[in-house]
């Protein structure tokens, strides 16, 4: 068989696997197990609080939580006597925005949502449609990678293509993300989308003033989709100012550039910090730290140097060891094949990331763009942030 005609075997096996596991996904859509979470999801936009309705000092109350920034437009409307007036026009946003001001997930997603499922479908009508929205996304997570590999000039980019479709599309933790109605699946999404916007400014030659607009739209609208690319914007910058800044005037050029982009994401990012954000700001950690807190670093204050640098060790290796087997395997945790399996896509990723900064850019450029998301995560794990 010569390579072309094995290519196009390559292809077609692509895009059956696309279909296999994009079916997976939807089989089981309206049946797969109901997350308190989920259910909350839906049942907020089938019935949203009537704001009109509700006693003003509880809702005051709340408005304060909330956003210092509405209670200041609440407290002036009530004492200039139009709130019923902006609590009324406020029924019309609230509708739609229920699920970001509830809980702590990005507002695009839901938006979307609410146009979807309505009182008169049935339970498992509403489980379905809910859920429609995570399973589009998850399928288009896996289309960008055909879109990902298009941008990469390797000879092997179509084997490697076939590998990544169906590994990603048979990892249960993306089929269980797929079939929820919380904001998941769009987060892998955008974070493929934000590695090809990467790639796009990677490799242009020059830019001009309004392409560093346009970044900082498309961040800002990434960001809404899913608050965790916060997380990889320093990578995101950082990767970009150092690969390309050859010389130091380049270098201030390319500062300045980013510099503005960055200002151009924050005054489209405040309004959804002040609206949605503003009352997690002191948060802390809680669940996410594990139910025993193996995810919190705690460095042993009382121990010595020794007991603290293996301790440090032992909480990056244990984590990367448990999210890596999280996010990827393709088998039940006491499965027989769970132990293999893990140590396989184990194999597969360190060849891989070493590939990556063996190869010429872009992929030189997108590993250097992993390294300094670990730098951050590990930074944000030892301050107590994550």
């Amino acid at each position: 068989m010569n390579s072309k005609s094995l290519n196009k075997v390559i292809l077609i096996a692509s895009v059956l696997m696309l279909f296999i596991v994009s079916f997976i996904r939807l089989e089981s859509l309206g049946e797969h197990f109901t997350q308190v979470d989920g259910a909350g999801v839906a049942e907020l936009l089938l019935f949203p609080r009537d704001l009109t309705n509700t006693d003003k000092a509880f809702l005051k109350k709340r408005i304060e939580e909330q956003s210092s920034l509405i209670y200041k437009i609440y407290n002036h409307a009530d004492e200039e006597g139009y709130i019923d007036n902006v609590l009324s026009l406020g029924n019309s946003f609230y509708q739609f925005f229920v699920v970001p001001i509830t809980m702590t997930y990005a507002p695009i997603q839901f938006i979307g949502t609410k146009f979807l499922i309505s009182e008169e479908q049935s339970y498992r009508e509403i489980l379905f449609w809910a859920r429609f929205p995570s399973f589009l996304f998850s399928v288009f997570a896996l289309v960008l990678i055909f879109t990902f590999y298009q941008n990469i000039q390797s000879k092997e980019r179509l084997p490697l293509r076939l590998l990544a479709i169906t590994l990603m599309g048979l990892s249960l933790e993306n089929i269980i993300f797929a079939q929820q109605a919380l904001s998941y699946s769009i987060g892998v999404f955008v974070t493929m989308l934000l590695i090809l916007l990467f790639l796009k400014y990677s490799q242009m030659k020059q830019w001009s003033k309004k392409d560093i607009i346009k970044l900082g739209f498309y961040l800002a609208v990434l960001v809404n989709c899913q608050y965790q690319v916060l997380f990889f914007l320093p990578a995101f910058f950082l990767t970009l100012l150092v690969c390309q800044s050859r010389n130091y005037f380049l270098f201030k050029e390319k500062l300045l550039m980013l510099i503005s982009a960055g200002i151009v994401f924050s005054i489209l990012f405040l309004p959804t910090y002040f609206i949605f954000l503003w009352r997690h700001r002191n948060a802390g950690l809680n669940y996410n730290i594990g139910p025993n807190g193996e995810f919190a670093f705690t460095i042993p204050i009382n121990e010595g140097l020794m007991a603290k640098v293996a301790y440090f060790f032992e909480f990056f290796i244990y984590n990367w060891i448990s999210i890596f087997q999280s996010m990827t395997s393709f088998v039940p945790e006491k499965s027989i094949l769970y132990l293999p399996s893990f140590l396989f896509l184990s194999f597969l990723f360190i060849i891989g990331i070493i590939s990556f900064f063996q190869k010429s850019n872009p992929l030189k450029q997108i590993a250097i763009f992993f390294f300094f998301t670990f730098l951050t995560w590990s930074a944000l794990a030892i301050l107590g942030k994550i």
